[in-house]
């Protein structure tokens, strides 16, 4: 995970929002209700990823894509918005990091709102924002549709597909996630110097963390499944390659190129173990070589180039 700055990006993010409040939610009393994520929210036709008008939902994924330099908030794939504008939302998702379906009466409330960007008077929690007592004219913008509680991550699917109709089973991140803790972890600017990536692919904390931020960041790493086989053999192969030319690595469009080059780095003496022979005949394959080229930035991150804007 890398550090996600909230404050870039924010007045173009936080207008989206306004946006939709004003055009579908503004009653005839000077008050916005029925603000509704998607369907799964009873009340008016109206929702910010509506069916029939993505509009607010596209807006405010091409934002978020640019304030995350285009990569999944939890595993770092590269996101890529699709060729055809409705399959677009079967490839990035829009992560609510105070879960949509959370009411102001949830104990897990005050624990995100601990977080950066998340205060009360950032994200105020949609059935607080609608009630009748809560001053709507206030700092704080109602959690379901707020820039400040939604990120982008990928769709979790295992070899990369482009639509989730295709039947791949969501493995990691925000579809694996669901509901469970995951405090924004990548809102802490240092978070990458707490996080250890290791070279057999492993994910974890710094065992000299202090225990609290420790204990954060092991439960986004379990609950968003970050330790997933495909995951660890994806980092495992980065670092293997981190130290072939990155164009070498790009120019391998053929099964029979990624044959070579697997050839000549994986069975050296120092990578060789009981793995290497599954790692070699899956990632020469098409579709997992593909996936694979989609987590690049570890070539980066294993030599040692944090990107300068994190």
């Amino acid at each position: 995970m890398l550090y996600i700055d909230k404050s870039k990006n924010r007045k173009e993010g936080v207008q989206v929002t306004k946006d939709y409040l004003q055009t579908c939610c503004y009653g005839t009393d000077g008050r916005y209700h029925e603000i509704r994520y998607d369907n799964r929210d009873a009340g008016s036709t109206h929702t910010f990823c509506s069916h029939n008008n993505r509009e607010y939902r596209k807006k405010m994924i091409n934002i978020l894509l640019a304030n995350q330099h285009n990569l999944c908030c939890y595993c770092l794939r590269k996101l890529k918005t699709a060729q055809r504008e409705e399959d677009s939302d079967e490839v990035i998702t829009l992560e609510h990091i105070i879960p949509c379906g959370f009411t102001s009466g949830n104990s897990k409330v005050p624990y995100y709102q601990s977080a950066p960007e998340l205060s009360p008077e950032e994200v105020v929690m949609t059935d607080e924002y609608e009630s009748i007592s809560h001053d709507q004219s206030r700092p704080g913008l109602p959690h379901k549709v707020a820039y400040n509680n939604l990120v982008v991550s990928c769709n979790g699917t295992f070899p990369y597909v482009r639509n989730q109709h295709e039947g791949k089973s969501k493995v990691c991140c925000n579809e694996f996630r669901q509901e469970e803790d995951a405090y924004p972890v990548y809102f802490l600017q240092h978070i990458f110097e707490y996080i250890d990536y290791t070279s057999d692919g492993d994910i974890h904390g710094k065992c000299d963390l202090d225990p609290n931020i420790q204990s954060k960041i092991e439960d986004v790493i379990n609950h968003t499944n970050l330790q997933y086989d495909s995951l660890k053999q994806i980092r495992r192969l980065w670092f293997i390659l981190s130290h072939v030319p990155k164009e070498e690595i790009y120019s391998c469009h053929t099964i029979s190129q990624r044959d070579d080059l697997f050839a000549r780095e994986l069975y050296k003496s120092e990578f060789f173990d009981s793995n290497t022979s599954f790692l070699h005949d899956k990632f020469k394959l098409d579709d997992y070589w593909n996936t694979f080229m989609l987590y690049d930035i570890f070539y980066d991150l294993f030599n040692g180039k944090v990107p300068a804007w994190n």
